[in-house]
């Protein structure tokens, strides 16, 4: 994209600020991934733990400074996911490790999901293993996968041109 993504606008708001609005009525605490300085946010911003491991860094290091057991992730460019699709996954999570949408196909979504605090000593497993991708940890937890309905539209901003 050319610059942070977090700060693009989407309909007249900031990609963050989006994310943050999902999930502003279903928190009390937020903590928000970021190395860069994000302006005008009011939750305590995490940089990666260990650099340079891509998203589950991201998710490692907010997971360890989470004060709560149950914690949702929201990436910052999926502006079209609505409360409502967290509201259902929360209501799933119960006894697993992490709740994650998968559509029809089995592609899996592991950034939008929802995670127990404990999934962090898996991850700190993995990474001490080298391993990276979250599709991996996924097999290592105990996982709710949630079907993706039609109606959920879990589109990611990646180009310029989808900001349109």
């Amino acid at each position: 994209m050319g610059s942070n993504k977090a700060l693009m606008l989407y309909n007249s708001q900031r990609l963050i600020d989006s994310s943050i609005s999902i999930l502003a009525p279903l928190v009390s605490e937020g903590l928000v991934s970021s190395n860069e300085f994000i302006p005008n946010i009011n939750y305590r911003i995490v940089p990666d733990i260990i650099p340079n491991l891509g998203p589950i860094g991201g998710l490692y290091s907010c997971l360890g400074e989470s004060t709560t057991d149950i914690n949702m992730v929201i990436p910052c460019d999926v502006p079209l996911v609505s409360t409502e699709f967290y509201e259902w996954m929360l209501a799933k999570i119960g006894s697993y490790d992490a709740v994650i949408p998968r559509y029809v196909d089995g592609k899996l979504e592991p950034l939008i999901g929802v995670y127990h605090k404990n999934a962090v000593q898996k991850m700190a497993e993995q990474i001490k293993l080298q391993d990276y991708k979250l599709v991996h940890l996924l097999e290592k937890l105990k996982v709710y996968y949630i079907e993706i309905p039609e109606s959920v539209d879990l589109k990611n901003i990646n180009f310029p041109t989808d900001l349109l």
